[in-house]
């Protein structure tokens, strides 16, 4: 399929400004932007939102790390166990269809909602709880069921 440049360059600019302005990673923007606008499968869409977004957030970085806003050892900490349990996806992805893919990605991503509901309404423990229970029962089913 051919994908005009003005596509790309709306979505590039789009994600950008939401990465600087909030910190977002981009891909909960990127993935669906992808198989809806750009009609990618899933797998694509999930590998070139980590690919788009390797640039783009080392320059945010070193934007952020020149205002004296990263926590430099925190950081360190989080990229070791980042880059196991991004190994661990991408292998559990691999034996999943895209079909399939797209439909856990909108679960995810729709409960994940509620975290940040609960948050607004300042229950932060449950909140916090609520997160931290469905990343890890997601990161179990992925194990156990996809690997």
């Amino acid at each position: 399929k051919i994908v005009s440049f003005w596509s790309l360059a709306f979505i590039g600019i789009f994600v950008g400004f939401l990465k600087g302005f909030m910190g977002v990673g981009g891909g909960f923007i990127l993935v669906p932007l992808f198989v809806l606008i750009l009609d990618m499968d899933m797998h694509k869409a999930a590998g070139t939102s980590l690919a788009t977004l390797l640039l783009s957030s080392l320059f945010g970085s070193y934007l952020y790390i020149l205002s004296g806003n990263v926590l430099l050892t925190t950081t360190a900490l989080l990229v070791c166990g980042t880059l196991f349990g991004l190994n661990l996806g991408v292998k559990g992805s691999k034996n999943i269809n895209g079909n399939q893919l797209q439909k856990f990605y909108a679960v995810f991503l729709t409960m994940t909602a509620a975290g940040i509901i609960f948050k607004q309404f300042e229950m932060n423990i449950i909140s916090l709880i609520y997160t931290l229970t469905l990343c890890s029962v997601t990161a179990l089913v992925i194990l156990l069921r996809y690997n």
